[in-house]
């Protein structure tokens, strides 16, 4: 498995029956939107609202790698649903002002750092990337490193997207459908991304 630290790319998981509003409105913060398919803890949205003064649900998260603990946890409650990555290229979020939370921000190690977001480059170089490589998820610490995000404030263009992974050549169709050829994104069949390995 590649090294995440150096990894290329960081994604959003949805579902693929979102991805019509995505592409006619822009990949949109929480509290913009009202999803068709809504993928998210509620319980969780509720604490994202204030931490530290700050509402997370203005900002659009992503994650440094699959398969991470809210990806496995958002999986593990829609069986169902066909999901799909959204990825775009670290240098792109770099220049385009993402910004960096080193840790789960619903967590009690956000109080070991001086502020809960960071711009890109001072957040990067505060994430345990040591740590997060283990991806050791009965450790409550690593768990919550591992949940580190990147996010977008407002609405993100689409031009910002570098990438969309599905698991068949069904959902690739249905990708290429909706898109109509309107964005240059490649849409990759990878069905390991979406095995089911959170049981």
């Amino acid at each position: 498995m590649d090294n995440i630290k150096n990894g290329k790319l960081i994604y959003h998981l949805t579902s693929i029956e979102n991805l019509d509003s995505i592409i006619k409105n822009g990949l949109q913060p929480r509290n913009s939107i009202n999803p068709n398919i809504d993928i998210a803890d509620s319980e969780i949205i509720d604490k994202r609202q204030n931490v530290n003064d700050i509402n997370l649900l203005e900002y659009v998260p992503f994650h440094f790698f699959i398969n991470n603990p809210f990806d496995n946890a958002v999986k593990k409650r829609n069986k169902d649903k066909n999901f799909i990555y959204i990825c775009v290229r670290r240098d792109i979020a770099k220049e385009k002002d993402f910004k960096i939370i080193p840790v789960h921000p619903i967590s009690n190690y956000i109080t070991n750092f001086q502020k809960v977001v960071y711009n890109y480059e001072e957040g990067i170089d505060l994430i345990d990337w040591n740590t997060m490589e283990k991806r050791d998820y009965d450790n409550d610490y690593c768990k919550k490193v591992c949940s580190a995000e990147c996010l977008y404030h407002g609405v993100m263009p689409i031009d910002y997207i570098y990438s969309i992974a599905v698991k068949d050549e069904n959902s690739k169709n249905i990708i290429d459908k909706i898109n109509n050829n309107r964005y240059n994104f490649y849409v990759n069949i990878n069905e390991k991304w979406f095995f089911n390995n959170y049981d």
